[in-house]
């Protein structure tokens, strides 16, 4: 029960769903790269949200393409660059370590980058219901494995 609240409060949100003719749509990651098997599925935790989403809230699951969506900014589209931090504590490093989930856009600061990949999966989202194609910044370049 605990589990269903949580749900309700984290996706009753204005980002959540898009309501079309009553039915719940809500754009979700592919996670075909991220895959925890190695052989293109989702992770067990994944796969058990979107059947839970489906079947027990009854939401019409989009499944998007991630391909670009934490590397490009939410709010202008360019392409942001990695952080490193140089020291750990109180100790100074010999050589400076990447923090993994923050990302910097230079006109606009830092961002996490799973919600920052969020933000970027709605746009996708709605950008394919609008105008039936990904916006230019998270089109895959020909000849890559992602086409």
């Amino acid at each position: 029960m605990a589990l269903d609240r949580r749900m309700t409060q984290t996706f009753s949100g204005p980002l959540a769903t898009i309501q079309c003719d009553g039915v719940k749509m809500l754009p979700f990651g592919n996670g075909g790269s991220v895959s925890t098997t190695g052989c293109g599925y989702a992770p067990a935790p994944q796969a058990r949200l979107r059947h839970r989403l489906q079947h027990v809230w009854g939401a019409h699951i989009s499944l998007i393409n991630e391909y670009r969506t934490s590397k490009c900014c939410c709010l202008c589209g360019a392409t942001m660059s990695c952080v490193f931090k140089k020291r750990n504590k109180c100790l100074v490093l010999k050589k400076a370590k990447k923090i993994h989930g923050i990302m910097r856009c230079h006109d606009h600061g830092y961002f996490h980058r799973d919600k920052n990949a969020a933000v970027n999966i709605m746009a996708i989202y709605e950008n394919l219901v609008s105008a039936e194609e990904r916006p230019v910044q998270f089109r895959p370049v020909r000849g890559s494995r992602f086409t």
